[in-house]
């Protein structure tokens, strides 16, 4: 590779749920550097990490910005991940977060300064920012002994406390986050609101420089995606292809797939607030898009339509495509198992195109998990085409000894 005109050595600016994945692209590509991965200031909204590398390169630009990435093998993530130069890179800094920040000044004016230690040692420090809703962790003041300080509080001071953390945290609204149980057909997300007015938020993301949305109290947003939307932006054939997504959720991947170019993503999703959220998000993103209701015609669609969004069960999708077009690219996202959809994928995928299934696994089943999805689609496709499980993608750990996994399989 020629070096650039008064090179310099780069460092990358990571999310975290990207430093594994970059630091493995970086090494097999030969310029991985010796330095340490530091995080960076502050914990919340997915806080990023400064990872080394030898690459001497100009990032002045995004032209030189991406080639550097090319370089580092790391293409897949162009817009995810920074370049900078490496002297220019931030410093860590250990000053408290703001999270910390907000806690330690209510707990000094409202708290016996002996319980201050012990409050302290056990609060939270992280949390996530969409705005404007700050999420703090599921187990956020539920360690002893804030239960017994926070309810001992008057509903007025509680009420305080709650405002000023939302206030550090740049947010209007504050709330904690759960896990959303594995029965939840919708995945309808479990919150505690702790501040602001909850029945009309709706909250705001960019990943990869796509803009998505959704309503808190009724739909549900993963951070940890992000590896996967990034991997999807980057597949080969996408540009100008038909793709069908049979659990769209608010966009999370049919996004990705119109964003690397594809001429229309079909989308289902059963919840009407997902619904109303891939629909704004599609306007945020300037694409045209539209929704049909369960069993309303479709008629045709204009050309600058990039989304059609039917509001109903996947299992009509091989009718609703008849005669529209083969679809490459099948995507199955639905967890902890989308296996009610792979006959359904089989029925509208193409020749040669692909089924992206998307499943929750043990950690220990994750090698495994190619061959289990491959005989069970191969059982599954009633016209002789060959099915071949090519890979198999960690997205995210979903729960302890869980993953969420993605398995790419080749059909004809």
């Amino acid at each position: 590779m020629a070096l650039p005109e008064n090179p310099r050595v780069v460092a990358l600016i990571v999310p975290r749920t990207l430093v594994k994945a970059a630091k493995t692209a970086v090494a097999e590509a030969g310029w991985w550097g010796r330095g340490r991965i530091e995080p960076l200031a502050g914990l919340g909204d997915d806080p990023a990490f400064t990872l080394p590398t030898t690459l001497p390169h100009a990032a002045d630009s995004a032209d030189s910005a991406d080639s550097a990435l090319r370089a580092l093998g790391l293409t897949a993530y162009v817009g995810a991940i920074r370049v900078v130069s490496a002297d220019a890179a931030p410093a860590r800094t250990n000053a408290p977060n703001a999270l910390t920040a907000a806690i330690t000044a209510f707990l000094r004016a409202h708290a016996a300064p002996s319980s201050i230690p012990a409050l302290l040692a056990s609060a939270p420090r992280r949390w996530s920012l969409y705005p404007p809703l700050a999420l703090l962790p599921a187990n956020a003041f539920s360690i002893v002994p804030w239960p017994a300080f926070l309810s001992a509080l008057s509903p007025a001071f509680l009420a305080r406390f709650h405002r000023s953390l939302a206030h550090a945290l740049s947010a209007t609204h504050l709330a904690i986050n759960a896990p959303i149980p594995s029965t939840s057909t919708l995945r309808l997300p479990h919150l505690t609101p702790l501040h602001g007015e909850f029945t009309t938020l709706w909250s705001t993301v960019t990943q990869n420089q796509i803009h998505q949305t959704w309503a808190p109290l009724h739909t549900m947003f993963s951070r940890g995606n992000i590896t996967e939307k990034a991997r999807v932006l980057g597949f080969p054939d996408v540009r100008g292809a038909h793709i069908a997504d049979l659990y769209a959720g608010i966009g999370y991947f049919a996004f990705s797939y119109v964003a690397a170019g594809a001429a229309r993503v079909w989308c289902w999703e059963l919840s009407p607030w997902s619904v109303e959220a891939l629909r704004r998000g599609a306007g945020m993103n300037g694409w045209g898009v539209v929704v049909v209701g369960a069993g309303e015609p479709v008629g045709e669609v204009a050309d600058e339509v990039r989304l059609v969004v039917f509001c109903e069960d996947c299992a009509a999708a091989g009718e609703r495509l008849r005669g529209r077009g083969k679809v490459r690219h099948v995507n199955l996202g639905l967890l902890p198992t989308s296996r009610g959809g792979w006959g359904t994928a089989l029925e509208v995928v193409a020749d040669g195109g692909w089924v992206h299934v998307h499943e929750n696994v043990g950690e220990g089943e994750v090698d495994g998990c190619a061959g289990v999805v491959e005989e069970g689609l191969r059982e599954l496709e009633g016209r002789g085409r060959e099915v071949v499980a090519v890979g198999v993608e960690r997205v995210k750990t979903f729960a302890p000894g869980v993953v969420h996994c993605v398995v790419d399989v080749r059909i004809g």
